[in-house]
C-alpha cells in the first residue's frame, strides 16, 4: 500500500529478514513509481535480484547506509520511502525499534 499511495519519483528502502512471501506482486508498482531501491539486512541479495529488472537498485550494509544513500541520491520532488517489506529481527529486537532506529539516521543527516 505505501508504493501504491506515495508520489513518485521515489527511493525505495526496503529489507530485513524475509517471510517467505513473494515479491512479484510489488514489481509493477516499483517499475512504475520507483527510480531507485535500496536494500539492506538477511532479504537485500534476493531483493535486488527481484528488483533490478524494473529499478536501479544498491545494496547497502545497514539501515543507516541505506539512509545516508538515499539522502545522496535524492532530488527535489523525490520522495524516500522507507517500506521494508521484511521483518525486522535480522538486526532489531522489533519494528518499533527499526523505526526509531530509521528516524534517528534522519535527524543525523
Amino acid at each position: 500500500k505505501a508504493l501504491v499511495s506515495c508520489k513518485a519519483p521515489l527511493i525505495w528502502i526496503a529489507g530485513g529478514r524475509e517471510k517467505g512471501g513473494s515479491y512479484e506482486p510489488l514489481v509493477a508498482w516499483v517499475k512504475k513509481k520507483s527510480k531507485k531501491a535500496i536494500f539492506f539486512g538477511e532479504a537485500k541479495e534476493n531483493m535486488a535480484r527481484v528488483f533490478k529488472q524494473c529499478t536501479e537498485v544498491a545494496v547497502v550494509g545497514d539501515l543507516k547506509e541505506a539512509v545516508a544513500l538515499s539522502f545522496k541520491t535524492a532530488e527535489a520532488g523525490d520522495t524516500v520511502l522507507f517500506s521494508p517489506a521484511c521483518s525486522s529481527f535480522d538486526m532489531f529486537k522489533d519494528y518499533a525499534e527499526r523505526g526509531k532506529k530509521f528516524m534517528e539516521y534522519v535527524h543525523q543527516l
